[in-house]
């Protein structure tokens, strides 16, 4: 636990909670003093029948700096726990963003939300509440058990025999806690998870007639997090009832033995209700550090989640700043190239095929074949186990990540849009400054969507919803696609990138693409128009390349490529 703490809380956070920390202690002495201050207003009265001015000016002051005190403390910790937060999601967004892709095809997108807005929150309350109450407490019990000890002796013993009390009842129930709340942490991300399928896939559920399926699905779920939520309601009603009673149980004892001492003259009416009030001091503390270590318990879980992230090793980690610059992306080889998925058998295997700039390359085959994978070494989403991938000679290994990526445009079979007008998706991650609207407008053009038509539905400044859902399928495709090409990249990597388009649009996409001459470009597809158009195919089977060559001569010299292009096309 401790050594969690140490690992969020470095040095300089430790420096920083110093004055703040002064400022709690201050408070708290006075605090400690503040019965004394009363002790004068009630014995002067008993004894003068009036109030001491001097008495009442030093109990307002007291309270008056204990009440500075602990704002100026709540204020820097609460500060202090704003800017760690602040620091730990700077630390977990680029961790995210610079992961690789295999950690999110195994991660749920809804426990990365959850450890970047609910694990943190943990985390500050940790720092701004539980941290600063447990000391503030610690000292409290400290300074006043002493007053106490000092003031009356035997009334204190009584007092004593509680903490024990306390620390049995706090100790195995804080563990319940703690490992309850990991659970809840776990729990809640799961439905943050449910909530978004339902929401992104509802058409699928409708079509499917999986309402019931997925209603069952979130029932467990929520049964999950109540089942949870009673357990840690039970602990939590066994806390407060046991410490109220255990309170209550010393306090009468005291009142009772300070009563007796007062029938006998051995203390005054004034030092009991000091006393008295002390005692009070020392009871809210008692049962305040045993509330904070159970939220902290809470705070652990959350801490922990985050560590794992911050702690996954370097080899999960995309490094985009060092590499070779200046390629001039004359061709592509791929060498032998291998590759499996962690934990599973698919494979590529023996990959060997080299295209030159200005020659487009097409990729067919049978689903599951590999096509996407394959595509998707080149611009190192996924790295390659075997082999070597090499654009003029130099392996893609040694070449800068961020200049490779620069240089390649990808589009995916499963294109994003991402929530905002045409125009923001056109320019996301583009220099701005240096594209005009009618670049946007020339872009959309050639992916045959022209906004300059009469009858034009959309506009640049139009709305495209959460992931483009107030467009259609082929003009969320033809904006993905005018993206790459305003991106003007050495290699264009399309994949299956007509196919929410009509045969119209197709051909005149097909043209924009004939047009750059200057390309590497790899395709595949599906369409007959696309392939015939090829200067050379890949027929892919089972992660292996079987055939290459043009259209023609893949019909006469390879059975499978002649099969399955009758089989799609017949």
């Amino acid at each position: 636990m401790v050594k969690n703490i140490n690992r969020i809380i470095s040095k300089g956070i430790l420096y920083k909670m110093i004055f703040p920390l002064l400022m709690g202690i201050i408070g708290t002495i006075v605090t400690i003093f503040i019965p004394f201050g009363l002790k004068l207003v009630v014995d002067g009265f008993i004894q003068k029948k009036s109030v001491s001015v001097v008495a009442l000016f030093i109990l307002a002051m007291l309270f008056l700096v204990r009440l500075f005190c602990q704002i100026l403390s709540a204020y820097f910790f609460q500060k202090i726990g704003v800017s760690l937060v602040y620091d730990l999601r700077k630390i977990l967004i680029d961790r995210f963003l610079y992961l690789k892709k295999r950690f999110f095809k195994t991660t749920n997108s809804a426990e990365i939300a959850s450890i970047l807005t609910n694990d943190t929150a943990l985390v500050y309350a940790l720092i701004s509440q539980n941290i600063p109450q447990i000391i503030s407490n610690l000292i409290l019990l400290i300074g006043i058990g002493v007053v106490l000890v000092v003031f009356n002796f035997k009334l204190t013993l009584v007092l004593l025999c509680m903490i024990p009390l306390f620390m049995l009842l706090y100790i195995p129930l804080g563990k319940i806690i703690s490992n309850n709340s990991k659970v809840m942490q776990e729990t809640l991300a799961d439905l943050n998870g449910f909530g978004y399928f339902i929401s992104k896939f509802s058409n699928l559920i409708k079509v499917s007639l999986a309402e019931n399926f997925e209603k069952d699905k979130g029932y467990r779920l929520n049964k999950r997090l109540n089942e949870v939520g009673v357990s840690q309601a039970k602990v939590f009603s066994i806390i407060a009832p046991i410490v109220a009673s255990i309170s209550l149980v010393g306090v009468v004892a005291v009142i009772l033995i300070g009563l007796y001492d007062v029938s006998r003259g051995s203390m005054t009416v004034g030092s009991l209700v000091a006393y008295l009030t002390l005692v009070m001091q020392f009871i809210e503390p008692l049962s305040g550090i045993g509330a904070e270590f159970s939220q902290m318990n809470v705070a652990l879980g959350g801490i922990e989640r985050i560590l794992q992230i911050i702690d996954l090793e370097n080899s999960e980690i995309e490094n985009s700043e060092f590499g070779l610059i200046d390629i001039p992306f004359d061709s592509l080889c791929f060498d032998d190239v291998g590759f499996h998925y962690k934990d599973s058998q698919f494979q590529l295997e023996n990959l060997k095929f080299k295209i030159t700039r200005g020659e487009s390359l097409v990729i067919v085959g049978p689903s599951g074949s590999g096509k996407t994978t394959l595509l998707s070494l080149i611009p190192r989403l996924y790295d390659f186990t075997e082999g070597d991938i090499l654009i003029d000679g130099t392996s893609i290994k040694d070449i800068k990540l961020s200049y490779l990526r620069q240089n390649i445009g990808f589009l995916e079979q499963d294109y994003s849009l991402i929530t905002g007008t045409i125009k923001d998706n056109l320019l996301y991650g583009l220099d701005k400054s240096r594209i005009s609207d009618e670049n946007l407008e020339q872009a959309l053009k050639k992916s045959s969507l022209d906004l300059m038509e009469k009858n034009a539905s959309i506009k640049l400044d139009t709305f495209v919803g959460e992931n483009g859902n107030l467009l259609s399928n082929g003009q969320r495709q033809r904006i993905a696609l005018a993206r790459i090409l305003l991106l003007d990249p050495e290699m264009l990597i399309l994949d299956e990138f007509t196919s929410a388009l009509d045969a119209e649009s197709e051909f005149n996409v097909l043209d924009s693409i004939n047009e750059l001459e200057s390309k590497i470009i790899l395709i595949v597809a599906h369409r007959l128009t696309t392939i015939r158009k090829a200067d050379k195919i890949i027929f892919l089977e089972n992660g292996e390349i079987t055939g290459f060559g043009d259209h023609e001569s893949l019909l006469k010299t390879h059975r499978e490529y002649a099969n399955y292009i009758n089989k799609e096309f017949k």
